[in-house]
């Protein structure tokens, strides 16, 4: 993991503009700083060093053969390099360091573009091919990058916002990143929460050249071969295994220095158990364990971790350390979150690097490609049972219908709104309620909408499904921009911690995307039961590395319990929302009745929604500050 900066534009840039964005991500990349200016000095790659492979000299920029005139920057990495380095020697190219990204260079001289359909992982990268400055991302978007135009016209790129305002972008709200925020929580594939930043999209190839910014193409997760839906396919099972072995296997580094994310999930579970069936001597895990009964997981992460011959550490936030480090959880994570799981997986990655490892091995993506999720199986017909965690999140809150707009585009479609839009639709009502004009009137309204509709375009493939369409979706607002940027990324680069999906290898996700959605959830066999089971497929295929405890239980997503109203944090809550403090599109006089009715548990809806809409309210209000964007 790194951090990324390019610019490219018709005069030569100052230098310190570069090296001032590199600074902003020093974060990313403690281990070293590299820069280079090209095409007389009117582009320039500036990138951050984070050393997993390679040693020292793998340092970045990295260039082509002379007469090629290619360089790159990248964050990330690239799976089986070795292979395609053996390959690219063969054919006469010469390496000049042992990373893995130096691949990139070699592979676009010999493809040009089609050089990304080579590369496996999870990456960003910036290239420059002597023309043309080109910027891509992974196809999940595990890793992020940003860009934007300055006043000059010179069109900047870098991993985080916060290098792109240090290197001079104007620090202003986007309102249509607001808008999409108080309408869904989650922002669209593109949008940011700064006016003129936008993000490139998970596998998108934008080119910028002469003709300014245009994008290539947008790579998606393509199925393989239409599997048959079947009552008990063994054989599938052991594809579905074989490959999340094989996608585990290649995230595992050679001197063994990795760590694990574990909860009392399946998914995590799953991945340190094949670590240790590939030989992972006592593997390192790290939870969270929060207070109560309903919400800590220490026990199950023990019986996963103790499955696996490992070790375990426990991180236990208390409330206060959810609004003590909530300022820093932001800057890093350069998000709003509607839960206090942004400050505690803050703190999981800072005892990650704090025991003195880079890498993490994660459970993310499972439930979008095996369907995991309480409201994907809501939308499969299901009664999302034991999900009261979930309630005014993910799911519903009650009956209340979902914005009017969102009712009639779905409407429109011959197909029902999908769950979680559901229950984002009833935050946003109550988001509503805290927004000044004119962003209150803009909430669900036309720009939201806009997004929605290109999103849903570009899965047309899913339009005959309903919950793949959903899935998809989840897939394009949450994972992306939620899941993986500010929950993922944001929290463990702020320590210096690359993180590392096997759930979202390449090869996996396309099988997955093959296996009809019956078989998934074990249609086949669920007539006989009258029960849908999350994930069931993948569960029998991976149940050898998951203890039972932990195989047998449904779906608990990773989720802090609400805020305790004690007279401390509700002191400090009413600090942080005092209007000086407030960005102007918020009303003070309807946020100070909202933190009123928090307080004295007063109000309609749960204390999950409730708290929900008081996390937006504080992460997005401190989210101004860090980045000091006009208020």
């Amino acid at each position: 993991m790194c951090g990324l900066v390019a610019t490219i534009g018709e005069a030569p840039v100052d230098p310190s503009r570069i090296r001032a964005a590199c600074d902003a991500m020093a974060h990313r990349g403690p281990d070293g700083f590299g820069m280079t200016t090209v095409r007389n000095g009117t582009v320039a790659l500036g990138h951050r060093r984070l050393a997993l492979v390679g040693g020292e000299a793998a340092t970045q920029p990295l260039f082509g053969c002379k007469d090629s005139g290619i360089s790159a920057v990248v964050n990330g990495e690239f799976y089986g390099y070795a292979a395609l380095r053996t390959a690219l020697v063969a054919r006469g190219h010469h390496f000049t360091t042992r990373s893995d990204s130096e691949v990139l260079v070699h592979l676009w001289e010999e493809y040009g573009a089609g050089a990304i359909d080579h590369l496996r992982g999870e990456y960003a990268f910036a290239l420059f091919d002597g023309k043309c400055l080109h910027l891509a991302r992974d196809i999940s978007g595990v890793k992020p990058l940003h860009y934007a135009v300055d006043g000059d016209g010179r069109t900047w790129a870098a991993s985080e916002i916060k290098a792109l305002l240090a290197a001079g972008i104007p620090r202003r709200w986007s309102p249509g990143g607001l808008d999409q925020l108080f309408s869904m929580q989650f922002l669209a594939p593109t949008e940011t929460l700064v006016a003129g930043v936008r993000a490139v999209a998970p596998g998108e190839h934008l080119v910028v050249g002469q003709a300014g910014i245009r994008m290539h193409t947008t790579r998606e997760i393509r199925p393989r071969v239409q599997r048959p839906v079947v009552g008990d396919d063994a054989g599938l099972e052991g594809e579905i295994r074989d490959a999340f072995l094989d996608a585990v296997a290649v995230r595992l580094p050679e001197d063994g220095r990795i760590a694990f994310a574990v909860s009392g999930g399946f998914d995590s579970a799953a991945v340190v158990g094949a670590a240790a069936a590939l030989g992972a001597p006592s593997p390192k895990g790290f939870a969270v364990a929060f207070s109560g009964e309903a919400w800590d997981e220490r026990a199950l992460a023990k019986a996963a971790i103790s499955h696996a011959n490992g070790e375990l550490t426990v991180i236990e936030p208390t409330p206060e350390d959810f609004l003590d480090h909530l300022d820093s959880a932001v800057r890093f994570a350069e998000g709003a979150a509607s839960n206090g799981q942004l400050v505690a997986k803050y703190m999981l990655s800072r005892a990650v690097r704090d025991a003195g490892f880079k890498a993490i091995l994660t459970g993310e993506g499972a439930d979008e490609a095996f369907l995991g999720y309480a409201h994907l199986l809501a939308d499969a017909g299901a009664e999302a049972t034991g999900a009261t965690a979930q309630r005014g999140l993910m799911l519903p809150d009650g009956d209340g219908p979902p914005l009017p707009t969102t009712e009639a585009l779905f409407a429109a479609l011959g197909a029902s709104v999908p769950t979680f839009l559901r229950a984002k639709s009833a935050l946003a009502a109550q988001l509503a309620g805290l927004a000044a004009r004119p962003l209150a009137e803009r909430i669900g309204g036309d720009a939201c909408i806009a997004h929605l509709c290109a999103v849903l375009l570009d899965g047309k493939e899913f339009s005959a499904d309903h919950v793949r369409r959903s899935s998809f979706l989840w897939r394009k607002f949450a994972l992306a921009g939620y899941i993986l940027r500010t929950l993922g990324d944001g929290t463990e680069l702020a320590h210096g911690v690359e993180g590392r999906p096997p759930f979202l290898d390449g090869p996996l996700l396309a099988l997955a995307a093959a296996i009809p959605t019956a078989t998934l959830l074990d249609r086949p066999r669920a007539h006989l039961r009258d029960e849908v089971r999350d994930k069931a497929l993948l569960r029998r295929a991976l149940r050898a590395f998951v203890p039972a405890v932990v195989a047998d239980r449904k779906k608990h997503p990773f989720l802090a319990p609400p805020l305790p109203r004690t007279a401390e944090v509700v002191a400090r809550v009413r600090a942080r929302t005092a209007p000086p403090r407030l960005p102007s599109f918020f009303d003070p006089a309807a946020v100070a009745a909202f933190v009123d009715a928090w307080a004295d548990l007063r109000g309609s809806r749960s204390a999950v929604a409730q708290d929900g809409v008081l996390h937006l309210l504080l992460t997005t209000t401190a989210l101004g500050e860090q980045l000091a964007l006009e208020r």
